[in-house]
């Protein structure tokens, strides 16, 4: 998966949803908002894009700190994108 590449979830979320619009749209700063309110609530796809978006700098600045903290997030609910990126932001530190 690229860095501009953001997953999709099975489950229905309205935040998640208006994310992934506004990511296709090229307005990463409602992306993020949206995402964001999804992951707070526990959407875990929300969490991993959180994470994608703070690893790779994509409408925010780079913080491999957080994007960690939300992976860890995404990861413990099962998402296996999340555990997989996890492992390589803590490999290259």
């Amino acid at each position: 998966m690229s860095a501009t590449q953001i997953q999709a979830q099975e489950a229905e979320n309205a935040n998640f949803e208006a994310g992934i619009s506004a990511y296709q749209a090229n307005n990463m700063p409602l992306a993020f908002k949206e995402f964001m309110e999804a992951a707070t609530s526990g959407h875990s796809d929300s969490q991993y894009n959180i994470g994608l978006m703070y690893e790779h700098g994509i409408g925010v600045v780079k913080d491999a700190s957080k994007a960690v903290a939300w992976y860890t997030k995404a990861a413990e609910q099962g998402n296996s994108g999340a555990e997989f990126n996890f492992g390589n932001i803590v490999r290259k530190r």
